[in-house]
Order: C-alpha cells, then sequence, then structure tokens
C-alpha cells in the first residue's frame, strides 16, 4: 500500500487556491511542490491580504472554495517561489476582481521575476495598463520579456471593475510570432492589440512569482484573487471554458493504468493526468482524501472504497465513480458536487456534504452506518437508479429528487453535462461516449426548459464537434433530437446533429442546399435536403429542435410546434458515425456554430405528446411510466400489489382477481426482472387461488392463437396444480387449457389432453412460456424452445373465469376451492390473444418487456424514510414498500414520467402534495397532506400546446387526510373505495368535478368549506357524506363564486349536521334535510324544499 499517492503529468506546475482562513498564513501549493506563497503588508487598510468568505467570491465556481483573499492595493502582496524551468509555454489563470481602475494606474496581477521589463524569461499580467512598448494605455496589458533584452506587450480590453471574472493568459516562446498568445476573459478569447512583438525563443525562469504586486514593492493591485494556477503547456479552448465555468479542466496528457486493487492508506491526490482502473476494473482503496485538481479518473465498472479511521475531504471534479463504498470510521466532507453510476453504500464513518449543501447523486443509497453517518444539510440527493434498486436512508434527508435516463426507445443520449474534458457521456444504456475534437467551449448559458438538472452545454465555433459511435437505427421510425443555440445566422450547411455520414444517414442543420441561409433543413445524405418550412427568426436565441421519420414520412418540430413540410424521401443506411456539430462531406466538413445540448436518439418515433414534453423540459415519456404497449396483450398480472384482496390487471381490460383463501404477497421476485417488481404472489397449496371473472379478452375459444407467460419458483420439486387455468363449468371435463405443474414437469394442457411437455429439475425463480399458434403448440423454459407439436383446436373454454393458483379435480370450474392447488410463488403473469414469437419470449425471460426495451427502473424503500426538504419524483418508480415516508417540504410529481406507489404504509406530505403529471397509488395505508393538494394541468415554459393534464392519482382505500384545500383542476382522480377527511379550518374543494366515496369534514369551531361553481363541476359522493360542525359552531357550506350555484350529488348516506348552507343544489332526490342546520337561501332540494329560496334554522331532523 501507498501512504500518500500523487499522479501530475506535469501538465500543472503550480495551484495556490488562496483557501487560507487566516490573513497571513503562508500560502498552500496545492500540487504538492512546496512552492509556498508569503504574505506581506504593513500599512493601508488590511496590513496584509485578507480572507474573503465564500459569499464573497465568484459564485461560478462549481465546488467548495472557502476562501478567497482580498488585497488593499496599498502594499498587500504574496510572493511565491516557483520552478518554471525549461518550460517553453505556460497558461496563468485565476478569479480575479479588480475594485477599480486608476488613470493608467499599472495595478499587477501577477509578475515573474523582480524586472520583467529586463529579465529573461520573464512575464507580467496588468490588468490596468498604462501602455507602452508601442501599445496605448487603458488595455488589460500583458508583458513577455523574450532571451534577448527586448520584450513583447500586448492588450485586450479591460473587463468590468467591481466583478469577478475568470482570467487566462497563454504564453507560447515555441511560436516565434504572437508569443502573448491569447487572453482569455470569462472563457472567451478576446481580440488582441498588439504593441512589440518580438520573436523570440527560449524558456521562462525559475523565480519569484509576485502577487497582487511588482517586485513586492510597487504597483499594488486593490481587488481579489482567487484559484491561481499556472499550467505548463498551452491550455486548449475546452480547458479554459471548463476552468471560466467553475470547474477544473480535465486534463490527461498521460495516464497510469492499474495492473492490480490500488490502495492509498492516506491521500490520493490526482493532480494532472489520468488514472484508469483499466478492463480489470481494479478497485480503488482510498483511507484519507481522495483530491482531483483537474486530472481524468476513469472508473469503468469498479468500486472506490473509503476505509480510513480519520477520513479528510472527497474532491472528484465532475468526475463521475461507478460504486462507492465507506466503510472506514472516519469523516470525508464533500469538496464538490459527489456523482457515482452505481449504489454509494455507507456502513461506517461519516459522510458529510460541507457547509456547501454539495449535491449527492447515485443509484441509490444504502446506508447501514448510524444516523449521523450521513450529513446532508441542505444538500440534494438525487437517486438516478438504473435497474430496480433499495433506498436504505437512516438519516433524514433533506432534499430528494428521483429521475431515471431510461426511456423507452432511447438508444443515445449525450446531456452535454460535463462542463470540463474531452468526452460527452452517453448516458443511454448503450454507452456511446462522445469524444470532443476542434477545442469547443464548455458553457453554463443552457436553455431553461430543462427541469432535471442542466449544469452546462456546448458551444462550437464553426470548426468543432462531437464523435460517437452511432446509435443503432433502422431507416424508419426514428427520432432525432437536440437543443440549438445558432450563434450566428444565415449559416452554410450548419449541420446540428448527424447520424452516420455522407453516403447515408440523416441530420438537420441551419442552412442547407449548399447554400447560406437561416432555414432549418434535414438531410438524408446523398438523397435529398429537406426544408422543414421553418427559418430561424433570431441568433442567440435556444431552440428544441425534432426531426421524425415514422412510417415513412419524415417531419420537423421547433418548440414543440410542428413545421409546415413533411417528405417521403427514404434515407439510406448511415454508416458508423454520429456527429454533433458536425458533418464530414466528401473530404469537406459541413460544421455548425452555435451551442448545442440535450442531444437524444430514438429508435422509434416519437408521438406528438412525447416531442412537446421534451419542448418543455420534461422526460419524453412525459406522460406515465416508461413501459410499452404490448400488442394483443389479455391479461396482466403484475402481483405487485402488495396489500389487499384484488389482484390487479395491468393490461388496461380491467381483468382484476379476487384474492381467496388467503394468498400472501411475497417480496421474493426474479432476480432477472429489468423493470419494477416489488413483490409475487404466494399459494399455500391448501385453498389459495386467485379467480378473475370471465371477460371476451381471455375468451380463447374464438382466437386464432393465444400464449401465456409466467414467472414462477420452484423448492425441490413442483405441486400437482396450475399456473393458470380456465375450464367449462359444465359438460365434458377439462374442456379448456391450462399451464399445468406436476412433479418436475410443466405441461401445456389444451381441450382433455396434455400437448406439449418441458422439464424444470432446479429449485429458484423460471420463466415458462407456451404459444399456440392455431396449428402447433409450444413451450419455452427460461428461453429455451421445445419442439412443436401439432394441434389446430382452440380451448373450448365456453364463457368461464380465469383461475390463478390452480385447477379442477373433475375438470369442470364448480366455483369452488379447485382440486388441484400451486404451492409456491408466482410472478408477472401475462395472456396474449396472439402467438408470441421466440425471440419476445426470449425477452421476457431476460427479464424485459416484450419489445427487448427494459423496465422503468425502480426505488423502493428498505426502511422508513424522512425527508426534511422537499421531494421530487420526476421518472422512475418510488416505492415506499410498505415503510412510512414523512416529507416536511412539497411533495411534486411534476415531469410526468413518474410513478408513486404508497403501498400500506402512512405517507406523510407536511408541505402540501401537486401532481401535474405522472401516476401516485395510494395503496391501502394513510395518506397524509398537511397542506394543499392539487391536481392540476401545468403551465408550460414556452407556450406550446399542453401535454400533461394533471397525471393519475388513485387514492388510498383506507383514508386520505388533507389540511389545506383539495383542487382537482385535472387529471384523473380515483376514490379507490377509501375516505377523503379535510379536516383542517376554513378549506375549498376547486376545479372540476369530482367523484369520492367517502368525504368527510367534521369541525368543533365554526369553519367554511367552499365548493366550486357550475353544475359541470358537481362534486360526487357515492358512499357517506360527512359534513358536521358542532353546537353552535356551524360549519358553513359556500360557492367560491357568492350568488352562483354549487352543485352536489350525495347518493348514499348523508351524515349532515349543524351546517350553514348557502347557493347549493343537490342534484339528486331526495331532499338533504340537516338537524339543527341554518338555510341562508338559494337552495334546492335541502330543508325540504325542491325548488330555491327561503331561509331560517332547519328542523331538528334526525336521520
Amino acid at each position: 500500500a501507498f501512504y500518500d499517492l500523487r499522479i501530475n503529468d506535469l501538465g500543472m506546475l503550480g495551484y495556490w487556491p488562496l483557501d487560507e482562513s487566516t490573513a497571513g498564513d503562508p500560502v498552500v501549493d496545492a500540487t504538492g511542490r512546496a512552492a509556498v506563497g508569503t504574505p506581506g503588508g504593513t500599512g493601508g487598510a488590511y496590513n496584509r491580504p485578507q480572507p474573503l468568505a465564500t459569499a464573497s467570491l465568484a459564485s461560478a465556481i462549481a465546488f467548495s472554495d472557502p476562501y478567497g483573499l482580498a488585497f488593499d492595493g496599498a502594499d498587500d502582496r504574496i510572493q511565491i517561489p516557483v520552478n518554471l524551468a525549461a518550460k517553453t509555454a505556460i497558461t496563468v489563470c485565476m478569479w480575479l476582481k479588480m475594485d477599480g481602475y486608476g488613470p493608467n494606474a499599472d495595478q499587477i496581477a501577477v509578475e515573474l521575476s523582480d524586472n520583467a521589463n529586463s529579465n529573461a524569461g520573464t512575464f507580467y499580467i496588468n490588468p490596468d495598463g498604462s501602455g507602452g512598448l508601442g501599445l496605448a494605455g487603458g488595455y488589460f496589458q500583458v508583458l513577455l520579456q523574450g532571451n534577448t533584452g527586448s520584450a513583447s506587450m500586448a492588450g485586450v480590453a479591460r473587463p468590468s471593475a467591481g466583478v469577478w471574472h475568470h482570467i487566462a493568459v497563454v504564453l507560447d516562446y515555441g511560436k516565434g510570432t504572437d508569443e502573448i498568445d491569447s487572453v482569455w476573459i470569462d472563457g472567451v478569447s478576446l481580440a488582441v492589440t498588439r504593441g512589440n512583438n518580438i520573436n523570440t525563443t527560449g524558456a521562462f525562469a525559475n523565480g519569484t512569482l509576485n502577487v497582487m504586486s511588482r517586485n513586492g514593492a510597487s504597483n499594488f493591485s486593490w481587488g481579489s484573487l482567487d484559484e491561481l494556477r499556472i499550467y505548463g503547456r498551452v491550455l486548449n479552448a475546452t480547458e479554459i471554458s471548463a476552468l471560466a465555468c467553475g470547474n477544473s479542466p480535465a486534463i490527461a496528457s498521460f495516464k497510469q493504468e492499474l495492473g492490480n486493487l490500488l490502495d492509498v492508506d492516506h491521500d490520493l491526490t490526482l493532480v494532472a493526468g489520468g488514472l484508469d482502473v483499466t478492463g480489470a476494473s481494479y478497485g480503488v482503496q482510498v483511507g484519507g482524501s481522495w483530491r482531483n485538481l483537474g486530472g481524468v479518473f476513469t472508473p469503468r465498472a469498479g468500486t472506490v472504497t473509503f476505509d480510513g479511521a480519520t477520513g479528510g475531504v472527497i474532491a472528484s471534479d465532475r468526475n463521475v465513480f461507478n460504486v462507492v463504498s465507506v466503510t472506514g470510521a472516519g469523516t470525508w466532507t464533500l469538496a464538490d458536487d459527489f456523482a457515482a453510476r452505481g449504489d454509494l453504500t455507507l456502513s461506517a464513518g461519516v459522510l458529510d456534504v460541507s457547509s456547501f449543501d454539495h449535491e449527492v447523486r447515485a443509484a441509490t443509497i444504502v446506508q447501514t452506518s448510524g444516523v449521523g453517518g450521513f450529513v446532508p444539510r441542505g444538500g440534494t440527493v438525487v437517486l438516478e437508479p438504473t435497474g430496480s434498486k433499495t433506498l436504505t436512508a437512516v438519516t433524514t434527508l433533506n432534499d430528494v429528487r428521483i429521475q431515471t435516463r431510461h426511456e423507452r426507445g432511447l438508444v443515445g443520449y449525450w446531456k452535454l453535462d460535463e462542463g470540463a474534458g474531452l468526452v460527452a457521456r452517453d448516458s443511454s444504456s448503450a454507452g456511446n461516449d462522445g469524444t470532443l475534437a476542434g477545442a469547443a467551449l464548455w458553457s453554463t448559458a443552457v436553455p431553461t426548459a430543462p427541469g432535471f438538472g442542466n449544469p452546462a452545454c456546448l458551444v462550437l465555433r464553426g470548426a468543432e464537434s462531437v464523435s460517437a459511435a452511432r446509435p443503432t437505427t433502422a431507416t424508419d421510425n426514428f427520432t432525432l433530437c437536440a437543443w440549438m443555440k445558432p450563434s450566428v445566422i444565415p449559416q452554410y450547411n450548419g449541420m446540428v446533429v448527424y447520424v452516420g455520414d455522407d453516403p447515408g444517414g440523416w441530420g438537420f442543420s441551419i442552412g442547407g442546399i449548399d447554400a447560406s441561409n437561416a432555414k432549418l433543413y434535414g438531410l438524408f445524405g446523398q438523397v435529398a435536403w429537406l426544408d422543414s418550412g421553418y427559418t430561424v427568426p433570431a441568433a442567440n436565441v435556444w431552440h428544441h429542435v425534432v426531426m421524425r421519420r415514422a412510417a415513412g414520412t419524415t417531419a420537423f418540430w421547433v418548440d414543440g410546434v410542428q413545421t409546415a413540410n413533411t417528405y417521403g424521401d427514404v434515407p439510406r443506411a448511415p454508416n458508423a458515425s454520429f456527429e454533433i456539430g458536425h458533418q464530414p462531406y466528401g473530404g469537406a466538413n459541413r460544421y455548425f456554430t452555435g451551442g448545442v445540448d440535450d442531444v437524444r436518439v430514438y429508435d422509434r418515433a416519437l408521438s406528438v405528446a412525447e416531442i412537446r414534453n421534451l419542448a418543455n423540459g420534461r422526460y419524453a415519456d412525459g406522460s406515465g411510466v416508461a413501459e410499452p404497449t404490448d400488442a394483443g396483450l389479455a391479461g396482466l398480472w403484475r402481483f405487485d400489489d402488495l396489500s389487499g384482496t384484488t389482484a390487479a390487471d395491468s393490461s388496461g381490460n380491467g381483468l382484476n382477481g379476487a384474492l381467496t383463501g388467503g394468498p400472501t404477497w411475497s417480496m421474493s421476485t426474479p432476480g432477472a426482472v429489468t423493470f419494477g417488481d416489488p413483490a409475487s404472489l404466494a399459494f399455500d397449496g391448501i385453498d389459495d387461488y386467485v379467480r378473475v371473472p370471465y371477460a371476451a379478452a381471455c375468451d380463447f375459444s374464438t382466437a386464432t392463437a393465444f400464449s401465456a407467460s409466467a414467472w414462477f419458483y420452484r423448492s425441490t420439486t413442483l405441486p400437482d396444480g396450475a399456473i393458470v387455468s380456465q375450464f367449462r363449468q359444465t359438460g365434458s371435463p377439462y374442456q379448456g387449457w391450462m399451464l399445468w405443474t406436476d412433479g418436475n414437469e410443466l405441461r401445456f394442457f389444451i381441450n382433455g389432453a396434455t400437448q406439449k411437455t418441458v422439464s424444470c429439475t432446479t429449485d429458484g425463480w423460471h420463466h415458462i412460456a407456451a404459444v399456440w399458434d392455431g396449428a402447433n403448440v409450444q413451450m419455452w423454459l427460461d428461453g429455451a424452445a421445445s419442439t412443436t407439436s401439432a394441434y389446430a383446436t382452440a380451448p373450448s373454454t365456453a364463457a368461464n373465469d380465469l383461475i390463478i393458483g390452480g385447477y379442477y379435480l373433475n375438470g369442470n370450474d364448480d366455483g369452488s376451492t379447485p382440486g388441484y392447488r400451486f404451492n409456491n410463488r408466482i410472478d408477472d403473469l401475462r395472456l396474449y390473444r396472439r402467438a408470441v414469437s421466440s425471440a419476445e419470449v426470449g425477452y421476457l425471460a431476460a427479464g424485459r418487456y416484450i419489445d427487448n426495451s427494459v423496465g422503468s427502473p425502480s426505488i423502493a424503500l428498505g426502511r422508513a424514510l424522512t425527508v426534511a426538504g422537499s421531494f421530487t419524483l420526476n421518472s422512475g418508480i418510488f416505492d415506499a414498500n410498505g415503510f412510512t415516508t414523512t416529507v416536511a417540504d412539497p411533495f411534486t410529481l411534476t415531469q410526468g414520467g413518474g410513478r408513486y406507489l404508497a403501498r400500506s404504509g402512512t405517507q406523510t406530505f407536511s408541505g402540501g402534495f401537486a401532481i401535474t403529471g405522472s401516476t401516485f397509488n395510494g395503496g391501502s395505508g394513510l395518506i397524509d397532506v398537511n397542506g394543499n393538494f392539487t391536481q392540476a394541468q401545468p403551465t408550460e415554459t414556452n407556450g406550446s400546446p399542453a401535454t400533461q393534464d394533471g397525471g393519475s392519482f388513485t387514492a388510498s382505500s383506507g383514508a386520505l387526510t388533507i389540511s389545506g384545500n383539495f383542487a382537482h383542476a385535472g387529471g384523473t382522480f380515483t376514490h379507490n373505495n377509501g375516505t377523503v377527511t379535510l379536516d383542517g379550518t376554513d378549506q375549498a374543494i376547486t376545479g372540476v368535478a369530482t367523484t369520492f366515496n367517502h368525504l368527510s369534514k367534521t369541525v368543533a369551531a365554526a369553519a367554511t368549506l367552499t365548493f366550486p361553481t357550475g353544475e359541470g363541476n358537481a362534486q360526487t359522493v357515492l358512499g357517506t357524506c360527512t359534513l358536521q360542525g358542532a353546537p353552535g359552531q356551524r360549519l358553513a357550506l359556500r360557492s367560491a363564486t357568492p350568488g352562483t350555484s354549487w352543485f352536489i350529488t350525495p347518493s348514499g348516506i348523508r351524515a349532515i349536521s349543524y351546517v350553514d348552507v348557502r347557493d347549493s343544489i343537490n342534484t339528486l332526490a331526495p331532499t338533504i334535510n340537516p338537524p339543527e342546520s341554518l338555510n341562508s337561501g338559494d337552495n334546492e332540494r335541502w330543508f325540504g324544499r325542491s325548488g330555491r329560496g327561503g331561509s331560517g334554522v332547519g328542523f331538528p331532523w334526525i336521520f
């Protein structure tokens, strides 16, 4: 094991974070080169440089930056011994805020040597230059001294005073001309005005780096400095733009590759260069700090373990880990946002997000350490599962956001959020990471619409691109999407995205047909230019663009609105290339100029609603969970209900089954399943079964083919029972069909005889499928096919129920308990009214959907969850899994791609509940909303037509309690036979018509309940309608608009008393006669009246 390990490919020669907390403390060089700076100053306002706290520093800096330094302009300075010998090129970078500029005052930011005017191999950077050597005054001025006694001078426009700016100056003796190569302010290379321009050769000298002064004795600067760096080479535009975004440049000219486990007992510092765990994915163990100051870590499938007794800091520099485990007793504090593609496991020690409230992003968190083992402070935990994950958080979390990058048909997704480095990661499952070419710029000037986190984008300047392996698509039914911001218009064939190369493929551009214009064009390589009919109205504005080919027709959308033109041209198949911002063309190039962000490729044609979702910053699958529609699906019983006595049918045919005899919900599920699968159904073999009432969808006697698919569990042997059966009630016995189990065999039985058999001899979960295609039968066990057997007769089932978990001894379903019963677990039973293919069976057996797509990733709780801040479910599945969930701040289902499964545990939303899309399933436990309940159609961000109607909310079959207002203005509200209790004081029901099962509001002190107006907004109560005040403390029932009627339809029990009613129409006879109540007028079918009018105290009738 190493003690301390530093990796530096000599890309960084010095790095002074200036994070010293006490004036006069030595200024530390974070590279470990021991170039320690000495602060000085005895007069002026400060007497030496003073620490500046975070609130006064550049807000763009993305990592922990506790301090910078302020200089008084009188005599404050820092002097640092530096070793630049033999270097012919350097880049000097800093964050600088000048408090003011004098009239050509020569305030020096940094100077190498005692006198850069005369000493060879030296320089100075002067933000407040007075001119000289052929340059006028008033510039941000740079001097570079050659080795011949002559110096070059150049300048750029001074940046504004009183504001933080990122400065980068590139000096290169090796050019032979224009050695003051470039000056960058805030990531932009400015036009250089040159004075003397002496062509010199040589190298930089060793010496003293005077900071915010000249020679430590004059030309002191008045302002603030932070994050001073010197690199031993020319940084390219991509690297400088990363620094200007507040990141480090992720430099790796060379790298170290692991040949075994790397164990570092103390600190691992990646100064510059690469560390690659290689294809073997060797682990890395660190006992102390992980400091990435600007290198590149390649984690592959490896695990990083923090195992020390004291801990340290974790500075990842926007490099993404794979799996991270904290096993040591120490405390690790984040120095920047943390991201892991896999799990974050906390089994010991402490992980602290720091006072900077850094974000933690992982597939899930598994915390088995104590309550203090994770310190979230005010930070956000973002969970991005790629499969079924369990969240175990002992600690109370602050803000939580769940989102997944899985969308059906997404075969390429370049978010361009890296903000540093030369790699654009593919966030789809394809893993086709792209490489930046031509020094593209990172930028934080992103489109405002995306609501799923969007820290960066790319800016292309007409000669840059991203190249990756091509996503797999056919030449029809595909979708290509991107955000674009042309920085100039018109453009000449400015290709934004292209799939393939010139001989084939497709893409879209600004400008086309080999002409300069501002039109949006599609291109089918070597086939045709496609004029979309849209012209970009202005430069430097973000637009969302979609090119879709569906069933032979190509169309375009801009900002969610379809353009005028469509085409029937057929593209040629693309080659292996994929380009962002570029298309190679016959030895030439077609480059785009402007910003690009969030590039996606789908191997299917998105719907118009999905396109609008993307344009409004949502995921494409914004109208529901990303699950495909299975052609011919007759019934689907997932057995994920986890509570109640109903096995819900998810096919859309409403074939819910009644649990009989007491089957139990089991947490054991097939490990191969890729979609959310929290439970299965366990049968005891004694009297357990599920009865599904007859429906034409599952009457296969009229079908030309049918298929059955299920997962089952084997223990030692298989019982003489059935996974599923369907027999006649009377007549000839065993007329129908079943999937029958006995001993080590599974049998496909149709009309009195076994038509096919397969053998199963191993314990555990297995997948079984059986198909009758109208002429033959065939079975598959775990995806392996049997031979076929001829059989041409449909099952003679007549109008009979389905039985899950058994079959009948006499071959007739007489309504009793089946004589032969299955005694183990069954999961994900599917029936199709068609013959599924062998390939489709293989997909199901692999735990995928029948179209080979993976399911929506899920997060299931492993223990109770407490969230002190907000909880947002953007996409994927959140499964409370029987545990309680408590959220202090607002809970939102806003993106439309998520599903919340409440199950049986209490769900408490103390900051209110809002749903504008997605699905909420209330289960059977208490749903307690302390605040407003709001279900409404969202307001779109860019004026395009709304695509979400408010989502789908299914209340608990137990109780939904609301202390604030109940607003149902859109979407689907399903009462689920539960009770909605309004337990606040003054409350309002607003929005559209709602049907409740039981509705209750009871008060002990006078209060008001307001209803929406209009007959179309009538509130219907099927069960008990409880509206009660108390003696002398009536509950006032009022219209939202006084003088305008509100409507109620109480069709069940009317437990109404001590109320004060006005402007109400009861739509359902008989009249409501509430005791001890007040008729305040304009009521109909109230207080013994069939018409309106009257007022006074109601009779003391007792119902």
